[in-house]
């Protein structure tokens, strides 16, 4: 069958679609395409996302005695993973149209400040 990616058409054999040559291609117009703002958002993310499932490891087999430290933690991690998120949506240029009038140092002085409050929040609900 046929498709067309980014105004190029590429032909593709269904026998030989397998994960590993689908995972190569998504790969190539990846690093091809997104821009280096959008991959250090990309970054974040997936940090965020490791640092909450090992919270939960942590907690499933640990235990929560200071329940509220993990809490704060996931909470911690689950928040900057959303605000990042944001971000990354007000940075791509594909969605300008949906934040016009937000630059890009307006959206990182808000997501900087986002996450400065939701750490001191976090930080005062451990107490």
């Amino acid at each position: 069958y046929q498709r067309r990616v980014h105004g190029e058409t590429v032909r593709h054999n269904p026998t030989e679609m397998s994960s590993i040559n689908i995972w190569n291609e998504f790969w190539g117009n990846y690093q091809k395409i997104t821009p280096q703002r959008l991959k250090v958002c990309d970054a974040f993310c997936v940090y965020y996302g490791v640092v909450a499932l090992i919270n939960l490891a942590y907690c499933l087999v640990f235990g929560s005695y200071p329940f509220n430290a993990f809490l704060s933690a996931m909470f911690a991690s689950v928040g900057c993973f959303v605000l990042t998120v944001s971000l990354r949506m007000q940075s791509n240029p594909e969605n300008a149209p949906q934040f016009k009038g937000i630059t890009h140092q307006a959206a990182f002085s808000h997501f900087a400040m986002c996450c400065t409050l939701l750490l001191l929040v976090c930080v005062h609900f451990m107490g």
